[in-house]
């Protein structure tokens, strides 16, 4: 709390708020500098705009951040925002033509202004409303807000955004450090101000935490470059493409892959019971996450996602963000060096090892040397308590022709690429022991037991079989995707192996970021 920061009982709002905060934006907005242009009758407006901000209300709680005084009469919503995560709310056209009547053409013209001139170069915190009620204004609260959810941009290493909507607040935003960009006309109407705050270092990071080596190919930039995404360099791309012309199916190897961790996921948080994941390299944020997946099915879900590039955290901590009822947290760490995730204190205030957790090793194994995963695996699988699950898929030549086998080495040579696909028996060997989930979905109301893996690996399947939704037709060969995945559980019976790792009891996770003071509603 800084000094000109009154002790407010700022918190997270939840869904239970939706009634609340929606008349604090209805009240605080009412007479803002765009309500005469949008709803010139006041009486229509007090119709309307209860109607409209529920809408963003309803959107928020759920999807982004809303922090609010303790009596919630001023909140601030927030979004974090890149090229993979903007506001989407299911049938926005039709809810909004039912709370606007006729004035719908202009919150629409308002909604096209704002899409348009939004920045998306950099994924940054998007602060869409900072609202206090007429009566509250004048005490801080605002400021408090602001103050609140900055504090959280810095921790994250995040540029905020946000449009302002007349010339009064616009000192409040510079004091905080935002900077005008431009003055745009909504076409028949007033003028938005868009401003931008530049990313900051928290107290507490270094000058190596904000180091990002793009010169250098990253396996999750790259695989974020094959499924689509914009978050990769110019490295990536050729290393990428090195890797493509050598397996030209790669980019649809990436989506099965990703899509075998959802349905997993989702079988470990629905039949399986799991209420806590460790995701290990996650990878540049992709939705449907693995907290969202879990939560989905289990709102009380607990995850923690690591990665050792800044860039994944930088996007991870800003848009993993947790249910209410859950918690996420994020560990910039290596997958050569267990010892290290399994201490972190975020580790354990997450997650409790003592109870069933499921580890998810996806697509990560086959760039660390036989002899480093090996040694990893069997530190994470020390550490698990019966009941745990161990998600995985590695790369494969099993499927792949001789040929295309006989040019990977000269691929690893030429451009620097540690991807190292391995035999059946070798991805066996990190499972072996532990029992494989039904890779075919049992009949209705039937449950297949667990097999137990041998050396030879005959539970393995391609990701692509692994339980594959029923409504998918013409799934890739298994040549196309060249990629064994398996679901693994730790009997009930088994004893913790000496030297395995001491659980600590869960709290309340951290989360990703907030916002403040009555400025006008953002909608992308």
């Amino acid at each position: 709390m800084t000094a000109d920061q009154p002790d407010l009982g700022i918190t997270q709002a939840t869904p239970d708020h939706v009634e609340p905060v929606t008349t604090t934006l209805a009240e605080a907005f009412f007479e803002g500098d765009l309500a005469p242009w949008l709803v010139p009758d006041h009486a229509t407006r007090a119709t309307v705009y209860p109607k409209y901000f529920r809408i963003f209300a309803e959107y928020f709680l759920e999807h982004g951040r809303v922090d609010a005084t303790g009596d919630l009469n001023a909140v601030a919503m927030w979004l974090p925002v890149d090229d993979h995560l903007w506001i989407n709310i299911p049938d926005y056209d039709v809810r909004l033509a039912k709370a606007t009547g006729t004035a719908m053409a202009r919150f629409a013209m308002l909604d096209m202004t704002q899409d348009a001139h939004h920045p998306t170069l950099q994924p940054h915190l998007y602060l869409a409303f900072l609202a206090v009620r007429p009566e509250q204004q004048g005490q801080g609260r605002c400021t408090a807000l602001l103050n609140h959810g900055l504090d959280l941009a810095d921790q994250a290493r995040l540029p905020a955004y946000l449009e302002a909507t007349g010339a009064r607040n616009q000192g409040l935003y510079h004091r905080h450090g935002f900077n005008l960009r431009d003055a745009v006309w909504i076409p028949g109407g007033p003028y938005l101000y868009p401003m931008w705050r530049p990313q900051r270092r928290a107290e507490n990071s270094t000058a190596a935490d904000a180091m990002i080596d793009t010169s250098t190919p990253h396996p999750a930039r790259r695989y974020n470059y094959w499924l689509g995404g914009k978050d990769h360099f110019a490295a990536d791309r050729e290393s990428g493409d090195a890797i493509a012309a050598v397996f030209p199916h790669v980019r649809e190897a990436a989506l099965h892959n990703r899509w075998f961790l959802q349905r997993a996921v989702a079988y470990l948080a629905g039949q399986a019971g799991i209420r806590q994941f460790l995701d290990i390299g996650v990878g540049i944020p992709l939705s449907p996450n693995t907290h969202e997946i879990a939560q989905d099915v289990a709102p009380g879900c607990r995850v923690v996602y690591v990665d050792n590039d800044p860039i994944v955290l930088t996007h991870a901590r800003a848009l993993l963000t947790s249910h209410p009822a859950g918690a996420t947290a994020y560990v910039e760490a290596d997958l050569r060096d267990p010892a290290a995730i399994l201490n972190d204190p975020d580790v354990h205030h997450t997650i409790d090892l003592s109870q069933p957790v499921g580890l998810l090793l996806v697509a990560v194994l086959h760039f660390l040397d036989h002899d480093e995963a090996t040694r990893a695996v069997a530190e994470l699988r020390a550490a698990l308590a019966p009941g745990s699950y161990i998600v995985l898929s590695h790369g494969t030549t099993d499927y792949v022709s001789d040929e295309t086998a006989a040019r990977i080495p000269a691929l690893q040579k030429d451009n620097e690429i540690r991807f190292r696909p391995r035999l059946r028996e070798q991805v066996a060997g990190f499972v072996a022991g532990l029992h494989a989930v039904d890779p075919t979905p049992p009949a209705p109301g039937t449950v297949a037991p667990l097999v137990p893996i041998d050396q030879s690996g005959s539970q393995l399947v391609s990701v692509v079989r692994w339980r594959p939704d029923p409504s998918a037709h013409d799934l890739p060969r298994d040549e196309d995707v060249a990629c064994y995945g398996v679901v693994a559980g730790i009997p009930d019976g088994a004893t913790r192996p000496a030297g395995a790792m001491p659980a600590a009891s869960p709290v309340a996770s951290t989360d990703m970021s907030s916002r403040d003071a009555n400025h006008e509603p953002g909608r992308g």
